[in-house]
């Protein structure tokens, strides 16, 4: 029943006559979201996502059109999932928490560490992954980069974000979200850690996928993950920005210089707004 009032729903929103009348559909969206909730009010509203998963999400995320997303990158990172069930996924700009979701829908035994510089992502991720089964979901705010202005490890990021949250009292609903990166901030507050520190006292025993979407930031995201790449060996699934690149004087040859420094190949696995590289160990020959 949901699936058929979200198909009538999102046709009328985007009806030729009506879809300019945003105060309407403002007005319309609480008690949709209320109905919604007396349907799904304990397991969430379904979604079926490139007929691999079914993810549960709360009813206010269900506005997105989220089988439509980056399909190529969704479905890649589904199958790498499913071939490693027990895997810890590192989610660096985990966003609004899509991925980070469909990583714990994948395998109920994989468990996920979402990071982000803007704590309404994070409590939107939250939000997102609140019917996976299971306390598999870890957040850590602040900027990942090339050194850490902390000197946290990773139980001691989680704890002070929790205590953040907590105290914050904030909705993460859709539109409350920001987009805050590296190159045009200039709040000295948001904390920035690097993997290689957060890390460094850690034993992991699971495969480790890094899937990182930092908006251009991407090589210093690496550099401060040198050490970790090399002790964990991890799968990497890196959206690497071109045209970004260059504000952070990188480029993509310097990405490529790096992997191959560690004996790392690469693929291109899809192009849209952004280039998705899947990295792993182990040079082609």
């Amino acid at each position: 029943m949901s699936k058929t009032l979200r198909k009538i729903a999102f046709k009328i929103r985007h009806a030729p006559l009506l879809e300019k009348y945003n105060w309407f559909w403002d007005f319309l969206r609480k008690p949709y979201h209320q109905f919604l909730n007396l349907l799904h009010h304990t397991n969430g509203v379904k979604f079926e996502i490139n007929r691999q998963i079914t993810i549960n999400l709360p009813p206010a995320y269900t506005a997105t059109q989220w089988q439509d997303y980056e399909p190529e990158h969704t479905a890649f990172l589904i199958n790498w999932v499913k071939s490693n069930p027990k895997a810890l996924i590192l989610d660096l700009g985990c966003s609004t928490g899509y991925f980070s979701a469909i990583c714990l829908f994948a395998s109920e035994q994989a468990t996920v560490i979402a990071f982000d510089s803007d704590l309404q992502s994070l409590q939107s991720t939250k939000n997102m992954a609140q019917f996976a089964k299971g306390n598999r979901l870890s957040l850590i705010y602040g900027f990942v980069s090339a050194e850490s202005t902390t000197g946290f490890n990773v139980q001691t990021a989680i704890e002070d974000t929790n205590t953040l949250l907590a105290s914050a009292k904030l909705s993460g609903k859709p539109g409350t979200t920001k987009y805050i990166n590296l190159d045009h901030t200039h709040d000295k507050e948001i904390p920035t850690n690097s993997i290689d520190t957060l890390f460094k006292e850690e034993e992991i025993t699971q495969t480790v996928l890094i899937k990182c979407d930092v908006e251009g930031a991407e090589f210093y995201v690496l550099t401060g993950a040198k050490e970790f790449i090399l002790k964990h060996q991890p799968n990497l699934l890196l959206s690497v920005h071109p045209d970004i690149l260059p504000v952070f004087n990188h480029s993509v040859k310097m990405i490529k210089d790096f992997l191959f420094s560690l004996a790392y190949s690469y693929e291109i696995i899809a192009i849209d707004h952004e280039e998705h590289w899947f990295c792993k160990p182990g040079q082609k020959e």
